[in-house]
């Protein structure tokens, strides 16, 4: 995430930072995976406990509101996009190393969610951490 954002936020000065906190983040983006729990080392292993219920819940509400960007990362997100009705939808590849097409990397997710957001005049997310 941190190499597309120093790619893709160059221009408007974004540094990395020292941590991988992402607590800064958390005034103004929701990162939400739709499986919230796993067992240690078995990815998708609860996905059938019933979270993907609440997480389209949780879509369904913050998609329902022009002013906001839902980012959706991978394959299985990028399913979610019809529950976004009224909400602007990026889509990209998983940021994760295991995505071998690396369709995240150069993806410009973050600088369109800004552009998107300019367009309709509201503020741009502040991507610094």
């Amino acid at each position: 995430i941190f190499d597309l954002l120093e790619w893709d936020m160059k221009d408007e000065g974004w540094v990395r930072p020292k941590t991988g906190s992402l607590e800064k983040w958390s005034k103004s983006i929701l990162l939400l995976n739709s499986i919230l729990t796993v067992e240690k080392g078995k990815p998708g292993s609860h996905k059938e406990l019933g979270w993907q219920r609440f997480t389209d819940n949780v879509l369904k509400l913050v998609g329902n509101k022009p002013e906001i960007v839902t980012i959706l990362w991978g394959k299985y997100a990028k399913e979610k996009a019809n529950i976004v009705r009224r909400g602007h939808v990026i889509k990209s590849g998983h940021p994760s190393p295991l995505n071998r097409e690396r369709s995240f990397d150069n993806s410009r997710c973050f600088s369109l969610a800004n552009e998107y957001l300019r367009k309709i005049n509201k503020p741009e997310i502040d991507w610094s951490l």
